[in-house]
């Protein structure tokens, strides 16, 4: 029975110090600037094709190259999903920005 018991309070210790639970998906994207949307948060960039959708840039986003964010400019980059843009009538579900570059 103490072996029982050994083994189990070892394997919650285990679970506790060795946690598995750390990764996130990291999505690629890139295209040109449709559309800026100033947010509470940040600005909010809706990328066209060829791998657009919506991304928050935060000021925990790293810009690199012509530091560009107007519309017309060309991003390629990575983010994260999980971002909201907070606008004063609602919030709108984007990708967050960790880097990215323009041209």
């Amino acid at each position: 029975m103490d072996k029982k018991i050994l083994v189990f309070c070892l394997i919650i210790i285990f679970i506790f110090i060795f946690n598995f639970n750390f990764a996130f998906a990291i999505v690629p994207f890139g295209g040109v600037i449709l559309k800026t949307v100033p947010c509470l948060n940040g600005l909010l960039l809706i990328v066209g094709p060829p791998r657009g959708g919506p991304y928050l840039f935060t000021l925990g986003s790293i810009l690199h190259l012509n530091y560009s964010l107007k519309e017309g400019s060309w991003v390629l980059g990575v983010a994260a999903p999980g971002g909201i843009c907070i606008i004063p009538f609602g919030a709108i579900p984007a990708f967050n920005i960790i880097r990215v570059g323009t041209g």
